[in-house]
């Protein structure tokens, strides 16, 4: 049944989504949705009874239970292990679906048992939450401690054999079986519940009862805690499990082994197809922005047209389609030039008196370098005769938020213009009661603060409304002449915030104001600012009827995929 599924694999392999809403939609930030559900379908036929033929000569997993209550009983009475209570049997009301004749729904507790607890008392192999790659379910990264270097979670006894499953944000999965002997002795934290199979039953079925659609459920349901969810082992225990006779579960898990490889190898295909598709589009974008002159452009964009379908159909392909354009048409390769039009370098004096005029010393700054100064080595890319290159300083004032600690949960009298609020694309809004720092229409706001280094972008928020806004901290607030289309200016900052990236080696890092001030800026006569407004609007609307395109034939192969998992499952 699931070979002829994967025979069909585009289904899976085309419904894709991202792994972290709201970041830009890079490879690194796609997630194969669709190989992801074959995952869950094929695990959900395995603890269905589905994936593996059975076999009536085999014992059954009502044989294998009495077995088990007989070795529980010889383990309690000789050494004292196993005590998670009395066998307990499973009431017909309670069981979630039918299982083949030969299984049996019975409790985790009933079928496995743990090793007890101990405070380490010499070297030990310290197994945590840490040590495991959830990924492929299994430990890789185990600490070796002394007995005084021993956390206080350092408690719990494992063997080779034992599956252990954190209880401890279970959403991450992190669950293993031990499958090699550990010297010195292990030790696993106390975030972990611990199951021992008895009589030699296979842990990886456990495993993989463990990150299937089912037991993911019922942990959901009971489940406490937000940031932090986390179930006990009470309730891990008292979970419900379907039983298979032995030697089906061992088939089962090789059958999961091999399909589980297959996903791989899909999986790893489509990330290299989706790497190398990136890479051409890069490329072939790369001859726009090269372009020497106009006819040069024409003749590049010509010969991308002619794949225009097969180049354009990924997000992160209309994402890159997207900045390209951004760029030609803030570079004034568009030819929006006008004889007629205001020269540039007469427009910066107006500028540059009004500013000082409004501003004052807070204008004219010690940083402030004349526009002739800059360096052309410093600039990203050559813009018209008619133009001048300034930084954001020439153009404008940047000034900071200030903390507000007073919130109100309905509607207040201001917005408060936070990261979130900047961040976000449906504008979420906090109320505050009073207004530290205005942010009046046509002024814009720019995340200043918590930028991940070399990863995400630096966000702006242009004010085009009447609302009333108030200005965090570590939120900077820009105001410019009214010589300058405020449009044209946010257009410009939301494409050199790829350029604001900041990054020194840690992981959360602030933007310096220097940074943000001494942001390039090319400076069109003002008419052009409107025109190259309108042609960039023009530009990315298309570019978003592209990609609502693939949104919706992305939606059909995510609803196409779910709804096979359905009726198979």
């Amino acid at each position: 049944m699931i070979e002829s599924i994967l025979q069909g694999f585009e289904v899976w392999t085309d419904a894709q989504g991202l792994k972290s809403k709201g970041r830009v939609k890079s490879i690194d930030n796609i997630s194969l949705e669709g190989i992801a559900k074959l995952k869950e379908l094929i695990l959900d036929l395995a603890i269905r009874g589905k994936l593996v033929n059975q076999d009536e000569n085999e014992e059954t997993a009502n044989v294998l239970l009495r077995n088990i209550r007989i070795e529980k009983d010889r383990l309690k009475n000789e050494s004292g292990i196993g005590k998670t209570g009395i066998f307990i049997e499973v009431d017909d009301d309670i069981k979630p679906f039918e299982l083949p004749q030969n299984w049996e729904w019975t409790f985790i507790r009933n079928i496995g048992h743990d090793w007890g607890q101990k405070t380490p008392d010499k070297s030990f192999t310290y197994i945590d939450v840490s040590s495991i790659n959830n990924e492929i379910g299994e430990i890789t990264n185990p600490s070796i401690l002394k007995a005084n270097e021993a956390p206080s979670r350092a408690r719990k006894i494992v063997k080779q054999g034992t599956v252990i499953y954190s209880t401890v944000r279970p959403y991450l999965k992190n669950i293993c079986v031990i499958n090699e002997e550990y010297s010195p002795e292990p030790i696993a934290s106390t975030a972990f519940a611990i199951i021992h199979p008895y009589l030699q039953m296979p842990g990886k079925y456990f495993y993989y009862f463990f990150r299937s659609p089912f037991f993911i459920k019922y942990v959901e349901s009971v489940q406490t805690g937000i940031a932090y969810p986390a179930i006990n082992d009470k309730q891990f225990f008292n979970a419900l499990i379907p039983l298979p006779p032995l030697e089906e579960q061992k088939r089962i898990v090789h059958k999961i082994d091999e399909l589980m490889a297959l996903c791989n190898k899909l999986e790893e295909r489509q990330t290299t197809n989706l790497t190398t598709h990136h890479n051409l589009v890069k490329s072939l974008l790369e001859t726009l922005t090269n372009a020497a002159d106009a006819d040069e452009l024409q003749v590049a964009w010509e010969k991308l047209s002619e794949h225009f379908d097969t180049l354009f159909s990924t997000e992160d392909s209309i994402d890159q389609l997207r900045q390209t354009l951004l760029e030609l048409v803030i570079a004034g390769r568009f030819k929006t030039q006008r004889e007629n039009d205001t020269p540039a370098h007469e427009l910066y004096k107006l500028i540059e008196a009004e500013l000082t005029e409004k501003f004052g010393k807070q204008y004219s700054t010690e940083l402030k370098r004349d526009a002739s100064t800059i360096d052309p080595s410093e600039l990203h890319f050559p813009i018209p005769a008619t133009w001048l290159w300034c930084e954001l300083q020439d153009l404008a004032i940047l000034f900071n938020g200030k903390a507000h600690e007073q919130f109100v949960d309905e509607k207040g009298d201001y917005i408060l213009v936070n990261s979130s609020f900047v961040s976000s694309e449906g504008r979420s809004a906090k109320y505050v009661t009073s207004q530290l720092t205005p942010l009046n229409k046509g002024n814009i706001a720019m995340v200043m603060s918590d930028v991940p280094g070399g990863k995400a972008l630096v966000k702006c928020f242009l004010v085009e409304e009447d609302d009333k806004y108030s200005l965090n901290q570590r939120i900077g607030g820009i105001e410019t002449s009214s010589h300058i289309d405020i449009n044209y200016l946010f257009l410009v900052l939301n494409r050199n915030r790829y350029y604001l990236q900041y990054d020194d080696g840690r992981k959360q890092t602030n933007l310096k104001k220097i940074q943000i001030l001494s942001c390039p800026i090319p400076l069109p006569p003002i008419e052009e600012q409107g025109r190259i407004v309108e042609k960039a609007k023009e530009l990315l609307e298309l570019c978003d009827r592209l990609s609502d395109r693939i949104v919706r034939a992305n939606e059909i192969n995510q609803a196409l995929s779910k709804t096979i998992v359905e009726v198979i499952s």
